[in-house]
């Protein structure tokens, strides 16, 4: 393959992850970064000996990580130091003193969520392994295709999982879990990972199993 010269505006996670692949395939990469420090939105702010971090705090979908450093020829365990957090986040409730711990380890994690609503532990169950089902489904046909063809949408698990998958796509994501569950916190915390994934809750510490 011939070099040529790339360029690539804005250092932030994907920036860098793209001027890293275009620079392993052979090419001359400049990167342009109008901040003084590289990272985008997953930066940090210090003072007075403390430091807050500025962007996403959560480590979603470790998969994805580890394709893109098996792409430069290395592992995710070489390149990060990464420490199990237990719990893995508190949230609190507008109104509500009790604040939520959500444990580290899948089965922890899903008893704690169901927990805040017993009565509907089948009906949550069924949610939680449906959305590690789409999160596996998408990993494996969706994530990585260019949609160049139509073949990712013609395997046998695809046209299998079109019910669910169609049922998803015209209902929101409020309304897929309110199916499931009418607790007000539990729709809360299912529904906040959207922000950072844009879909259900498919994170590793609720559907593993």
């Amino acid at each position: 393959m011939t070099a040529r010269d790339a360029i690539v505006v804005g250092g932030g996670i994907s920036g860098l992850a793209s001027a890293a692949l275009l620079a392993a395939d052979g090419h001359r990469v400049t990167l342009f970064e109008a901040r003084d420090a590289l990272g985008g939105r997953a930066g940090s702010w210090e003072r007075d000996g403390f430091r807050f971090d500025t962007g996403p705090s959560w480590f979603l979908m470790p998969e994805v990580f580890e394709h893109f450093y098996r792409l430069l020829g290395t592992s995710m365990a070489e390149q990060l130091e990464l420490r199990t957090l237990d719990p893995g986040y508190r949230a609190y409730f507008e109104g509500d003193a009790t604040p939520f711990d959500l444990p580290a380890g899948s089965v922890p994690a899903r008893a704690a969520l169901m927990a805040l609503d017993p009565a509907s532990e089948r009906d949550l169950a069924r949610y939680l392994d449906s959305a590690g089902a789409t999160y596996d489904l998408a990993l494996r046909r969706f994530l990585y295709s260019s949609f160049d063809s139509m073949r990712p949408f013609l395997a046998r698990e695809v046209l299998g999982g079109l019910p669910r998958l169609a049922r998803m796509l015209l209902r929101s994501l409020d309304g897929e879990i309110r199916a499931h569950t009418r607790e007000s916190r539990l729709r809360r915390l299912l529904g906040y990972p959207a922000v950072f994934l844009g879909g259900p809750c498919g994170c590793r510490a609720c559907t593993t199993s």
